[in-house]
C-alpha cells in the first residue's frame, strides 16, 4: 500500500510541526512562500544582539532533514473535489488524500486610526541591528523603531 499524499499549506508553527510529525509515515509535502521558518517570540534576544539570526528564523531545507517535499510557493487553487492543489511557481498540479490549511491569520486593525503603523508586526529579521542612537518615532504611549517593530513597556515586541 502506497504512502498517503499529504499536501501542508503555510509553514509557521502549526505548518512545519505537522510536517515534522508526518514524516516518514506519509508522502508529505510542504508549502509556503518563505524559504526559513520565523520564531516571532525570540525576536527580542535577536534585537538585543543575544542570538543570530539563523537560531530565530532557519531555512526549511535545514529543518525538514529531505522528508518533506519544499514547494517555494503559495496556493492559487484548491479543487476539493478533484483533491489537487494549484502553485504559480510549480510545474505540476499537487495532488494529495488529506490537505492540511496552515495559513495563519492576518492582523485585523479594526480601523483604529494609526494602529496599523503603531503596532506592524516584525516581518523583517535580517535588516541590521538599531544602532544606540537610532532616533525613534513617539506614537501615543509607544515609541516606534524601524523594522516595523515596536517598542512597549522598554522591550521590543514582536508580533
Amino acid at each position: 500500500m502506497s504512502k498517503a499524499k499529504i499536501v501542508i499549506l503555510g509553514g509557521g508553527f502549526a505548518g512545519l510541526f505537522t510536517a515534522l510529525e508526518l514524516a516518514g509515515s506519509a508522502d508529505v509535502t510542504l508549502v509556503s512562500d518563505a524559504d526559513h521558518f520565523l520564531f516571532t517570540p525570540m525576536l527580542y534576544e535577536y534585537l538585543s544582539g543575544e542570538v543570530e539570526a539563523w537560531h530565530i528564523a532557519p531555512r526549511y531545507d535545514e529543518l525538514l532533514e529531505g522528508n518533506v517535499h519544499l514547494v517555494r510557493s503559495y496556493a492559487t487553487a484548491i479543487d476539493l473535489k478533484a483533491q489537487t492543489v494549484s502553485v504559480p511557481t510549480y510545474d505540476k498540479i499537487l495532488n494529495y488524500d488529506v490537505l492540511v490549511l496552515a495559513v495563519g491569520g492576518i492582523t485585523n486593525y479594526a480601523g483604529v486610526e494609526g494602529a496599523e503603523m503603531a503596532a506592524a508586526g516584525a516581518d523583517c529579521v535580517f535588516a541590521p541591528r538599531l544602532p544606540a542612537d537610532q532616533p525613534v518615532l513617539e506614537i501615543g504611549s509607544l515609541a516606534v523603531v524601524p523594522l516595523n517593530t515596536y517598542l512597549g513597556h522598554g522591550q521590543f515586541q514582536g508580533q
